[in-house]
């Protein structure tokens, strides 16, 4: 037996056994402690800090505690970091308005799910899903759609609860209609094709470049426009025999509202989903054709209404037409790459996630470190960094990490 040989067995065994003793022995591995990615002052992404907390506390009658797998990622926590939204929790704020993952704790009032169910659903403002576990109010929790995964479960809230809401409960949508989405390539807009087609609608899709237009004609879109393109308004008219809308999905209302009056048609109905901006528009634009133009929020949702569409959801995962995209899964440390990433204008289809939060371990930020020793059983071995561990294997139980 070769001295080599016997020296990477003896360093395999000294590895395990350090991993074994550490956690058993170390203070991060405490069952009281999480790891979270908390908000401690509002700013840019750099604010948003990888730490380990307590966990939340034992749920009170109305709530629900979920060990978190998977979180969405959205503009609107985006918003709240930067400290530019008008609802904004106490600090220091754990962020994340989307979750999915596996219920550890009722509350006593909690009668519709049970721990060990598989749920998703929004986290109470300000202890949201960045973090391994999260507590959430029962009217807020439902049961995920056995056809899907833990990351498209946790993109199923924001952005199909809002497309949902803005088709059903307040377009008040109807097979044969025609329905303008813009901003189709991202997770609202595509959800928002997916729920038009399944009801019988017909739609017409804006995006950003000649690709995004393939994109969004394979999700079902009628017909596809670069809104980049010359003339894009008018294409839009062309493209459905020279009539005008009947509904509009709008997510850049402070952008598009103005152009948006001059496309629908009498007793249209506008739906704005977001803005990014104040909006000028001249009033006689809808006065004339009697527009109605409704806000959507999931803020103003009944408890009737998130069963109802949580329900339709359900069974649109069982036909086959609710198909979250998952553009770019991240890891919980990235997170601040991950707001930078959503907000940077045609960078992303689909949702941007972070994965594996209930399998995040080490939290070392990997720059401070040139070589990663990665002890798995029965196996060692050695990677150059961090990023090499990860193409290789996406969890992190057995990571240890050494300065050289």
């Amino acid at each position: 037996m070769s001295f080599s040989f016997m020296s990477a067995l003896l360093l395999s065994i000294v590895l395990i056994l350090w991993t074994l003793v550490y956690q058993v022995t170390s203070s991060d591995l405490e069952e009281s402690k999480m790891y979270a990615v908390q908000c401690k002052r509002w700013g840019e992404p750099k604010v948003l800090e990888l730490t380990r907390v307590n966990k939340p506390p034992p749920c009170q009658p109305d709530e629900v505690l979920v060990k978190v797998v998977a979180a969405g990622i959205n503009p609107v926590e985006t918003y709240i970091r930067s400290g530019q939204y008008p609802t904004l929790p106490e600090l220091p704020a754990i962020l994340g308005t989307e979750v999915s993952g596996v219920v550890e704790q009722v509350g006593a009032g909690v009668t519709h799910v049970q721990v060990g169910d598989k749920v998703f659903g929004k986290p109470i403002l300000g202890k949201g899903g960045y973090s391994q576990y999260a507590k959430l109010k029962k009217l807020d929790v439902y049961h995920m759609p056995p056809q899907l995964s833990f990351s498209e479960a946790a993109v199923l809230y924001v952005s199909y609860f809002t497309a949902y809401r803005a088709l059903h409960f307040k377009a008040q949508m109807k097979p044969g209609e025609w329905v303008l989405v813009h901003g189709a390539t991202g997770g609202v807009g595509s959800a928002a094709i997916q729920i038009a087609k399944a009801h019988g609608l017909k739609v017409v899709a804006f995006a950003g470049t000649d690709s995004g237009k393939q994109y969004v004609e394979s999700l079902g879109a009628d017909v596809g426009i670069n809104y980049n393109d010359i003339g894009c308004y008018d294409l839009a008219i062309q493209s459905i025999g020279g009539k005008k809308f009947d509904i509009v999905l709008e997510p850049f209302s402070n952008v598009m509202l103005a152009n948006d009056l001059t496309m629908i048609n009498k007793r249209g109905r506008i739906c704005v989903v977001g803005s990014r901006g104040q909006i000028h528009v001249n009033p006689r634009g809808f006065m004339q054709t009697e527009v109605q133009i409704y806000g959507v929020s999931l803020l103003s949702q009944t408890p009737e209404e998130g069963r109802h569409t949580a329900a339709i959801l359900t069974r649109g995962a069982a036909e086959g037409w609710v198909k979250p995209n998952l553009n770019h899964e991240f890891f919980l440390d990235e997170l601040p790459d991950a707001h930078k990433a959503i907000m940077k204008p045609g960078s992303h289809r689909g949702k941007l996630v972070v994965s594996n939060i209930d399998q995040f371990y080490c939290g070392i930020p990997h720059e401070n470190y040139t070589t990663m020793y990665i002890v798995s059983m029965p196996t060692t071995a050695v990677y150059d960094d961090l990023d090499a561990y990860r193409s290789k294997n996406r969890y992190l139980h057995y990571l240890q990490a050494f300065r050289t």
